[in-house]
């Protein structure tokens, strides 16, 4: 049985839309179901609202992850990073799950960014 994924993503770009989220996977062969969140996250002592996708991945072999859906969302949107989890297999940084040494969801101080 398939493990569930699902990649969060977010931005404070107001122009952000899980709409057009979901056109982009479409394009690239990808079955998911796609929720819109909003979120307040703190960063560098200050509060900033997020308009957020939770993307839930189906029939979707995780080596394609990268090529398939990360690569494709990150340059699209310019995103930093996103958080991935795989039930009962992995939680955090989808770069580190890629083992992408050049990038990274931490920024200074230690602060996540997601």
């Amino acid at each position: 049985m398939e493990e569930p994924t699902i990649l969060s993503v977010s931005t404070s770009k107001l122009s952000f839309n899980c709409k057009n989220v979901a056109t982009t996977l479409k394009e690239c062969g990808v079955q998911c179901k796609i929720t819109k969140n909003d979120s307040i996250v703190e960063k560098n002592s200050r509060l900033f609202h997020e308009i957020g996708c939770s993307i839930e991945l189906f029939n979707f072999d995780k080596n394609n992850l990268k090529e398939k859906v990360w690569e494709p969302l990150k340059n699209e949107y310019n995103l930093g990073c996103g958080h991935l989890s795989i039930k009962d297999k992995y939680s955090g940084c989808i770069y580190e799950y890629l083992n992408d040494k050049k990038n990274s969801c931490m920024k200074k101080n230690n602060i996540r960014i997601y």
